[in-house]
């Protein structure tokens, strides 16, 4: 065979050529997050944390100091492992981020193998480095590029089950599913929304592979939640950030002018025990007049509370629940505006400006994002069409839409919610560009 044959057969070459692909994607994802605003609010919680963990001093509130479930663990670690290799500044972290991000190219595309061969694993890897979308989210130092690989490798241990169920197989996948829970807290859906499934379809030993499912799941997330019960004296699964969610997605602004959103002030008040304590009434103040609150003012709001992140959340939980209760007539139309947003479909044009504002990228940049994920939703559409007759396949790859879908409904709508869809899109827009090439 000719060198240019070679070169051109996905066959050979196909780590390499995976690297390749995930190093244009390190250097798009580099030249997208540093040529806009510098990263603020979520990303320096992760930043901060992450060379607190490096110093020896913990998983502590950059905020109070105390012991912190904000935000799940699994991106402020693998973060800490940069700062212990002497890279502790926020622009190294930001970079590290994308080599996160970019990563996943890898692992998409060895699962793209999986389901069509290497020219399809090709693709999709080609997909995950260059699409606008996770260009968006890994680069900003934000816990979607973690989150997304986990995702991956969630779809990829899938994938080998379906091939050949051993014990190791099954293991493995729960073990994928904790992983991604240390992201995001809902991937723990995956249990019942993937793994079930998948073992319900084997020939014998169901229960026992779902109890090794569980198995594997657990064994990686438990050692976590045994911490959070011993600091916050209550069990906290993963973390303290559903309760800050529950409010802020179920009260007047977010059934209201914000419909389907989430807001800000909605979960300040409803933080308080007696919902006028002086902290609270400046945190809203410095929020009207600001667009945010400083780590000093929610610092004062902690403290006012008790300082316990878990007692704080149990009463944000309660209090936006008892609101959804209170206006259940209205929760159709909620729920529909929250999945909308997340899927790009409802006020999209709030969605561009707000993503300007806070990253300070351009129009052309945004609807750009936006135009790339409808025509790779057509595309993805296309692709599970085509794979309609392997249900296997098609079960593990539609279950993170679902996995997105349910947790917006819950939650609230924004794109950044789609991250645990994305890579199982591309894979799906993958198999129709294999099969038109």
């Amino acid at each position: 065979m000719s060198a240019a044959r070679r070169l051109a057969d996905p066959r050979h070459g196909f780590a390499a050529k995976l690297i390749a692909l995930a190093v244009v994607g390190v250097a798009l994802r580099i030249g997208f997050g540093f040529s806009l605003h510098e990263p603020g609010g979520d990303a320096t919680f992760y930043h901060r944390v992450a060379n607190s963990l490096a110093d020896g001093d913990g998983f502590v509130s950059p905020i109070i100091g105390g012991a912190t479930a904000a935000h799940p663990p699994l991106f402020p670690f693998l973060l800490a492992a940069v700062s212990l290799l002497g890279g502790t500044s926020e622009g190294i972290h930001q970079a590290a981020g994308c080599v996160i991000g970019a990563s996943t190219a890898v692992v998409a595309g060895l699962a793209g193998r999986r389901i069509d061969g290497p020219r399809l694993g090709l693709i999709a890897a080609a997909g995950i480095a260059v699409y606008p979308p996770l260009l968006a989210d890994d680069s900003l130092l934000l816990s979607e590029s973690a989150y997304e690989l986990a995702i991956a490798l969630t779809v990829l241990a899938a994938l080998r089950l379906l091939e050949r169920a051993t014990r190791p197989r099954v293991v493995l996948l729960g073990a994928a599913i904790g992983l991604a829970a240390l992201g995001r807290a809902e991937a723990l859906l995956l249990v019942p929304l993937l793994a079930l499934p998948l073992v319900i379809r084997l020939d014998r030993g169901r229960l026992a592979a779902f109890a090794l499912v569980c198995a594997g799941t657990a064994v990686v997330v438990l050692p976590w939640t045994a911490r959070n019960t011993i600091v916050f004296d209550q069990v906290v699964l993963v973390s303290t950030n559903d309760g800050s969610v529950i409010a802020g997605a179920n009260c007047p602004a977010s059934y209201g002018r914000l419909l389907g959103q989430w807001d800000l002030g909605c979960t300040l008040r409803a933080s308080s025990r007696s919902g006028r304590s002086a902290a609270e009434r400046r945190a809203v103040e410095d929020l009207a007049r600001d667009g945010s609150v400083s780590p000093e003012t929610a610092a004062d709001v902690l403290r006012a509370e008790g300082g316990n992140e878990a007692v704080v959340a149990d009463r944000q939980r309660r209090r936006g629940l008892r609101y959804a209760r209170h206006h259940s007539a209205a929760l159709p139309k909620v729920v529909a505006a929250r999945i909308g947003r997340t899927w790009s479909l409802y006020r999209v044009n709030e969605q561009v400006r707000t993503n300007r504002f806070l990253r300070g990228s351009p129009a052309w940049l945004e609807w750009l994002t936006v135009a790339s994920f409808y025509l790779a939703a057509l595309l993805a559409i296309a692709g599970a069409v085509a794979l309609r007759r392997r249900r296997g396949e098609l079960l593990v790859l539609l279950s993170p839409l679902v996995l997105v879908t349910l947790t917006s409904a819950i939650g609230y709508g924004t794109p950044r919610f789609r991250a645990a869809a994305e890579v199982a899109i591309v894979l799906l827009a993958s198999v129709t560009l294999d099969r038109a090439a």
